[in-house]
């Protein structure tokens, strides 16, 4: 959609951007996003098949689009080949995916199960009523990231990984496999703490001390664990001392992780923000493309992902 916003950014300041940062990362980027979307189109035709190894499968929640489709396929792909287990995806529509994109995410993933706007909503309205819980139904509302946060756990009780679409796998996740073979609570760790409040608000909150940088990227919960009357208190006291962030999500989650004992992946391992280098020759188990890094991703992240995860690119 074009909006006066929009028309700002790629007149003014998207140019200023590029020039700042140099025209051919930016360059790059634009070109392995084009040859990822006409890579992902050839493969509509194929048919994947992940080898039935007696392993249980993976539940694995991601909210996706229209537009994250392809890297959505790159980061459960990855996943899959790395862990050598099948994932069976449970991907929440935001609105904007056609048949084309589900019959493609569904023949990569033959046990995938979409949730559309629907189901997400009389799922809410049955578990987190507007009239119980106001304030987290006006934070989905109006803040997009509030709905991979609430989604993913009123749809269904189970333990799930939650994983955005910027994560990609390079060696077998070890560690993950282990907290989610023992169901344990377990996150990413950022590069830098990132919760628009301080700590020791979350430490109230938690009633002990939260990780310093806990990342929302790649996490392991129990769902029906989820104390909501909490999470909303949280929310309202986070809000009315320190005022609105788009950390929010990661600031809510941190206290969650506290009270349930979870466990921060390794954060060599499991990097948060790589740098070009590292994105060129990835040795990590797995990397989060966060911010500018995301310029990585289309240019080097996608096809090392599905190199080093056994699937031809």
């Amino acid at each position: 959609m074009v909006t006066p916003g929009s028309i700002v950014f790629w007149l003014l300041r998207y140019p200023r951007v590029v020039k700042r940062e140099g025209v051919a990362l930016h360059w790059g980027a634009w070109a392995g996003g084009w040859a990822l979307r006409r890579h992902m189109r050839e493969k509509e035709s194929s048919t994947h098949k992940m080898a039935d190894l007696g392993a249980p499968p993976l539940r694995v929640s991601s909210l996706t689009s229209h537009r994250h489709a392809p890297i959505t396929a790159v980061a459960l792909l990855s996943l899959e080949r790395t862990a050598g287990r099948p994932v069976a995806p449970v991907l929440h529509d935001d609105g904007t995916m056609d048949d084309g994109d589900r019959n493609f995410l569904r023949r990569l993933f033959p046990h995938v199960r979409y949730v559309g706007a629907d189901e997400a909503l009389a799922a809410l309205d049955a578990k987190l009523p507007a009239l119980q819980h106001p304030f987290l139904r006006q934070l989905r509302q109006s803040f997009f990231m509030m709905r991979k946060f609430m989604d993913a756990h009123v749809v269904s009780d189970d333990w799930k990984v939650v994983l955005d679409a910027d994560v990609f796998f390079f060696r077998r996740p070890e560690q993950l496999l282990a907290t989610i073979d023992s169901h344990r609570w377990a996150h990413m760790v950022d590069c830098q703490s990132s919760y628009g409040c301080p700590t020791q608000t979350l430490d109230q909150l938690a009633g002990c001390s939260v990780h310093p940088r806990l990342n929302a990227g790649l996490v392991h919960i129990h769902s029906a664990a989820i104390d909501w009357d909490h999470v909303e208190y949280c929310a309202r006291v986070i809000l009315a001392k320190h005022g609105w962030s788009y950390f929010l999500e990661q600031a809510l989650l941190a206290v969650l992780m506290a009270r349930h004992g979870g466990e921060p992946l390794d954060a060599e391992d499991y990097l948060v923000y790589p740098t070009a280098a590292q994105a060129a020759r990835p040795t990590q188990v797995a990397q989060h493309f966060v911010d500018r890094s995301s310029l990585l991703l289309f240019r080097h992240g996608w096809r090392q992902a599905l190199a080093l995860s056994g699937v031809s690119s």
